[in-house]
């Protein structure tokens, strides 16, 4: 049975800086698109959002359109577009409303996703989302979407719906919708790390017992030092931020923790790296901090163990062009 070769992607707003570089990097030594060496992509928000990009194909329909670089734009060159607002909205949101209006990201979703549909990924995708009506995770593949054409919806629409973050981006709900419709949220409501989520959700012919190699790419993790005194004093509304980082870390973590119970380092590669609190906003998009999550990228994959591990995995990716083997070490 070959080995199958799964990429999953944290969520973490502008931080999707660092898994856009290390995505760059894997094509550089590789000489191939992301979209070519895996047999399925997963992501949640902004890393459902890289996930989307890099699946989406080309002229001929059947090679991915975008390399990764083309992906680091859209945070470098896109990302204040995305993450502006004004003193009287951030205000108001603190008690009614997103923080951000969903029109600038969903006009970057449709350049770059255009009128792409799920079914049509050059290698299999797996987004997810939170389903707020009825109170229960959503997947979206293109194996469903293949098999269910209802199911068949617009990458864009996917994309949005992944990464409406809870208290920065309005929920998502399809063109149309009644009352009853679906309401989507960010997917790291449950999963902002969907390594184990790709590999026991069987789809892609990846099965829980299949032997598989798999590339967790995070994107920072920010220790939250707080003291008692400090946070038994919180509210609600105090205590809105401090907790949606809190689930958002302390998921992926889990996650990672689980994922090296159950698998070995021959079959598992997680890359994250620490970041100061200066750098921990999710909606930061000035100059400054995105050169700093680049110097922090770069400075993870430059640390030797890294280097070496990454360089085994490029190596199995491309091995005789064949399904990657088990991971050196």
């Amino acid at each position: 049975m070959a080995t199958k070769r799964i990429l999953a992607i944290d969520g973490g707003g502008i931080r999707g800086v660092i898994p856009a570089k290390v995505l760059m990097a894997i094509e550089a030594k590789t000489g191939k698109r992301i979209a070519e060496l895996f047999d399925l992509i997963a992501g949640t928000s902004t890393g459902g959002i890289l996930a989307a990009g890099l699946c989406v194909p080309g002229p001929d329909r059947t090679k991915p359109k975008y390399a990764a670089s083309d992906l680091l734009d859209l945070y470098k060159v896109h990302g204040r577009q995305i993450f502006s607002t004004n003193w009287p909205r951030r205000v108001v949101s603190l008690f009614f409303g997103a923080q951000y209006s969903a029109g600038p990201l969903e006009q970057q979703l449709m350049t770059y996703l255009g009128e792409t549909h799920l079914a049509e990924a050059v290698t299999g995708l797996l987004i997810t989302s939170f389903e707020m009506h009825a109170g229960e995770a959503w997947f979206f593949s293109r194996e469903t979407a293949q098999q269910r054409p209802e199911r068949n919806y617009l990458m864009r629409e996917v994309a949005r719906a992944t990464s409406a973050a809870p208290t920065y981006f309005p929920p998502f709900q399809f063109a149309g919708s009644n009352g009853e419709a679906p309401v989507l949220v960010d997917g790291g409501v449950f999963a902002n790390n969907p390594a184990i989520c790709a590999w026991v959700d069987e789809h892609e012919d990846i099965k829980g017992t299949s032997d598989v190699l798999i590339l967790s790419l995070g994107t920072g993790s920010v220790p939250h030092p707080v003291r008692y005194d400090r946070a038994r004093r919180w509210g609600k509304v105090l205590w809105a931020q401090p907790a949606i980082g809190s689930f958002l870390d302390g998921q992926s973590d889990t996650a990672e923790f689980q994922m090296g119970q159950l698998l070995d380092s021959d079959h598992y590669l997680r890359l994250q790296t620490k970041l100061p609190v200066a750098n921990e906003a999710m909606d930061n998009a000035s100059d400054v901090n995105i050169a700093a999550l680049e110097s922090a990228a770069d400075a993870m994959l430059a640390e030797p163990e890294n280097a070496r591990r990454l360089a085994a995995v490029c190596d199995q990716l491309t091995a005789d062009g064949s399904p990657a083997g088990a991971m050196a070490t």
